[in-house]
């Protein structure tokens, strides 16, 4: 293989991998929300109903009809009779009429002909009956149906890596499972005479390899699966046999090492023996790092 004797910058360099890129289709799996995080979505998702799905309270108080209170005050408040009380999780069986109330729990479901809700601090109860001393407004403490998502909203699109709060998003609309990509399974080849694995006492000028757990935890975090195929000395032969193999079985190959001119640099032509597109780019314009292919 011949020296390189150009040098790109960082941005040629991304630039023409990416004219000779063509991705690698890596399939799909459905996997439970559980599973999901930091995955990579493969279809689009919409809400199949609104969220919240009714209208709820903000806030600790009483669910009212903002036109009985509008001349409330804290000297003249105003009376109105408690007609039930709302509880969490289960139905709202009735509905409030005029000069009516209803107790209501931050998050409740607002009864039928309510509008507003007046918070705890604002009312003085007595018996069946609460003394409102200020007037609610209209869809005052009140979060409306649909006030986040609507139904048939795109939610997430595909190509999202999902975080918490995406996974917090779809259990809330009743998505317990989603298409995502497989990881792609990324092979590590590390190359040199003089690499050992850890565990193994250094002789001469051997050294530990340390790439293959770098390589391995980088992957992991961009979401691939990180496939060690060990350390390979500077022989053409047995190098190519080795990169053959990860070839096959993974969507995606580094190699670490060789990629110099010395006599025992020998990645190149290994990388060469794979076929077309070849070597699109060495060398490129950074220290360390120049001989990258």
């Amino acid at each position: 293989m011949k020296a390189f004797t150009k040098l790109l910058t960082p941005q040629e360099a991304r630039d023409v991998f990416a004219r000779a890129y063509s991705p690698v289709p890596v399939g799909t799996e459905r996997l439970s929300l559980a599973q999901s995080l930091r995955r990579v979505l493969a279809q689009e998702i919409r809400a199949s109903s609104d969220l919240p799905a009714f209208d709820r309270s903000t806030a600790d108080g009483y669910a009212v009809r903002s036109v009985d209170t509008g001349r409330a005050s804290s000297g003249t408040p105003v009376h109105l009779q408690v007609a039930g009380e709302v509880f969490m999780g289960e139905p709202v069986q009735f509905a409030i009429g005029a000069g009516q109330a209803a107790r209501i729990p931050t998050g409740g479901m607002l009864p039928e002909g309510a509008d507003a809700v007046v918070m705890q601090e604002h009312v003085v109860r007595t018996g069946g009956a609460v003394s409102v001393e200020r007037p609610a407004r209209a869809r005052e403490n009140i979060l409306s149906r649909g006030a986040d998502i609507t139904s048939g909203e795109v939610i997430i699109r595909p190509g999202r890596r999902l975080r918490p709060q995406d996974l917090g998003l779809l259990a809330g609309l009743d998505v317990p499972e989603v298409m995502v990509y497989r990881r792609p399974r990324v092979a590590i080849i590390v190359t040199g005479d003089e690499l050992i694995p850890p565990g193994r006492p250094l002789r001469g000028s051997q050294i530990h390899d340390m790439n293959t757990y770098t390589l391995s935890g980088l992957i992991d975090e961009a979401g691939g699966v990180a496939s060690a195929y060990g350390i390979v000395p500077d022989n053409l032969a047995l190098l190519v046999e080795r990169v053959k193999l990860a070839h096959r079985e993974c969507e995606m190959l580094i190699l670490v090492g060789g990629s110099s001119v010395g006599e025992k640099d020998v990645v190149a032509d290994a990388i060469a023996a794979l076929g077309a597109p070849g070597i699109v780019v060495h060398g490129i314009a950074i220290r360390p790092g120049k001989p990258t292919i």
